[in-house]
């Protein structure tokens, strides 16, 4: 439902509590009296019956939206302002064509200042210069909505500051109270924060099932989720959306080979005790720099936007779109022609590796195959001759094949 408070025009659900505050502001202008719980609910119900039966139909978005070429930031400030990026550049704007709802945890993004470099947002990242490459393409990337998004997975030893590296990006992306989400939770409740956030951000998980991996993997490249609607018997409520997601852990999580083809796995170096910060100083270097790199940011997105309908490449790999969006920004982002290919594809060895020595199965094919050139036999005969090459703890523990279809499946299971 649009309302307009103070000449700027704001969207909120009918049934959302800044728009019953304001309902019952108008009521009592035009009467003079306050509304009792019974008359709100059917001045809503009818408002409600309105938007559904006789109102528009517009699609409402959650911080970032894209039409027609422009991309559209919703900066979250009380004045509803709205930044406009096209191939032409960027401005702030008001009243924008599309429409954004907002979350209660939403904070504002900064006022964006031009002439910024981006040379001072890799300053408070310990990365090497592949790591770099990867998290500003990533970073990018998380500006151009409506499409699959890689999970961006950091790992390094404690102290080496992940939790603050994953709190700076969202900084610049989607500000928010209670940042960063503490484990992945049921799959509702993942569902409920995947509504409610641009980009989630799991800090510090030691371990991921296998129905959190593929929930992970739904949200990066699209998919849904649906459950039983609270009070209600026969009703279903379908949650739909495509999310970038961050993840950090001292070893990296992403072990199935499905979540890994999703994943950019960033190492972060340890920090001499010499050059070590504290989480107030890292924080006030930020906000002292925020604006000017979130302008270049949006700087970086316009070039990115003009030069991406002309980049062609004869082979994308696994996550097409942004790695032909990440090649059409190198120039944009200061990086040197082709570089992203030759990290990325680097990235991509090293997801495979880690598939590899994380599966206690692969581990034991590998140790069978060592004396052999080829074997042939049933899945069943396989399972038999890889059980002798392990202990009873390994043969009884999660991540063992515990029967040939199981095996099967496993042998089946396509790498990075």
């Amino acid at each position: 439902m649009d309302v307009e408070i103070n000449e700027v025009r704001q969207t909120f659900l009918v049934r959302h509590k800044t728009f019953k505050l304001w309902l019952l502001r108008e009521l009592f202008r035009q009467d003079g009296k306050t509304a009792g719980s019974e008359t709100l609910n059917q001045a809503l119900t009818v408002l409600e019956s309105q938007a559904r039966f006789d109102g528009e139909e517009r699609e409402v978005y959650l911080r970032l939206a894209e039409q027609d070429g422009t991309v559209y930031i919703d900066l979250g400030t009380n004045d509803w302002r709205t930044i406009a990026v096209s191939a032409e550049g960027w401005e702030v704007i008001s009243n924008p064509l599309v429409r954004f709802r907002r979350s209660g945890t939403m904070l504002p993004l900064p006022t964006p200042e031009q002439g910024g470099t981006l040379e001072e947002l890799q300053s408070l990242l310990n990365l090497d210069e592949d790591g770099w490459v990867l998290v500003v393409c990533w970073l990018l990337f998380c500006f151009y909505p409506n499409h699959p998004h890689p999970i961006l997975v950091i790992h390094g030893e404690p102290g080496t500051g992940k939790t603050f590296a994953a709190r700076l990006l969202l900084w610049l992306i989607d500000p928010r109270q209670a940042p960063l989400i503490p484990n992945v939770a049921n799959l509702r409740d993942l569902a409920i924060a995947a509504r409610n956030r641009w980009v989630l951000a799991y800090d510090n998980l030691s371990y991921l099932t296998v129905d959190q991996s593929d929930a992970l993997c739904r949200i990066s490249t699209g998919g849904g989720f649906s459950t039983r609607t609270l009070y209600e018997d026969e009703e279903e409520t379908v949650f739909e959306f495509t999310r970038p997601q961050i993840v950090t852990g001292i070893d990296s999580l992403a072990s199935r080979g499905d979540l890994l083809e999703r994943s950019l796995l960033v190492d972060l170096y340890t920090i001499a005790a010499s050059e070590r910060l504290t989480d107030e100083e890292l924080t006030a270097k930020l906000e002292q720099a925020r604006g000017r790199i979130f302008g270049a940011l949006l700087t970086a997105l316009s070039k990115t936007l003009k030069v991406l309908p002309t980049v062609e490449v004869e082979r994308l790999p696994r996550m097409a779109d942004f790695a032909k969006f990440a090649i059409a920004a190198e120039s944009a982002l200061g990086l040197q022609t082709g570089s992203f290919l030759r990290v990325y594809s680097g990235n991509r060895q090293e997801a495979h590796a880690a598939a590899l020595e994380s599966s206690l199965v692969a581990l034991a094919l590998q140790r069978f195959m060592a004396s052999r050139q080829h074997w042939h036999g049933t899945a069943s005969e396989l399972l038999e001759e890889l059980d002798h090459l392990v202990d009873d703890k390994t043969r009884l523990g999660k991540g063992w094949a515990g029967n040939p279809r199981s095996l099967g499946r496993t042998l089946k299971t396509p790498c990075p």
